[in-house]
């Protein structure tokens, strides 16, 4: 079976910036918007992904486009 994944941004204080779900294996992109569709500002933000008993979570930097 295909599971489902969650994909969270997250900013430097935790907050949630977006959240959406994913199906099987999947290359996930971040446009780099809120969940309102909002540009996020440039910052240092975590992508947290999380499947079942899994959880993985990196860093990444934005910067201004």
């Amino acid at each position: 079976t295909v599971g489902t994944s969650k994909v969270e941004i997250l900013d430097a204080a935790g907050r949630r910036v977006r959240v959406w779900s994913v199906r099987g294996s999947a290359c996930v992109v971040w446009d780099g918007r809120s969940e309102t569709g909002a540009e996020a500002p440039a910052g240092i933000y975590w992508v947290r992904v999380g499947a079942r008993d899994a959880q993985v979570s990196r860093r990444v930097v934005k910067l201004r486009q």
